[in-house]
């Protein structure tokens, strides 16, 4: 089994994406939802940088088994209202009956 970046490390991964692209860095979200989902059999939380159907849908791809809204709320209330029906768009964009059939559509080279 691959060993996984230690919680100091992460911090610190989370602080270089923090000053080089803002809070939070969907891409370093992405990347351990990836990493998690290949490292054990359990379902995953993606969070982190989750505002629309679009930033779901690449944490859903990546590996997550749900995704969780945070910050957007602060902006618009309705924010996990509009991620959900933006999933479903895109589930049906790509042919899927469900949105679940997007987990882990994507494999990392």
């Amino acid at each position: 089994m691959r060993m996984l970046a230690t919680t100091e490390q992460m911090r610190e991964l989370d602080r270089t994406a923090i000053e080089e692209r803002g809070i939070p860095s969907l891409e370093l979200m992405e990347n351990a939802a990836r990493e998690v989902a290949q490292a054990v059999d359990l379902p995953i939380l993606g969070m982190g940088g989750v505002s629309k159907g679009e930033d779901a849908a690449q944490l859903l791809l990546a590996g997550a088994s749900a995704v969780a809204v945070g910050t957007a709320l602060f902006a618009d209330p309705f924010a996990p209202i509009k991620v959900r029906d933006g999933l479903e768009a895109i589930a049906a964009r790509q042919g899927l009956e469900a949105v679940s059939g997007l987990t882990g559509g994507v494999c990392p080279w």
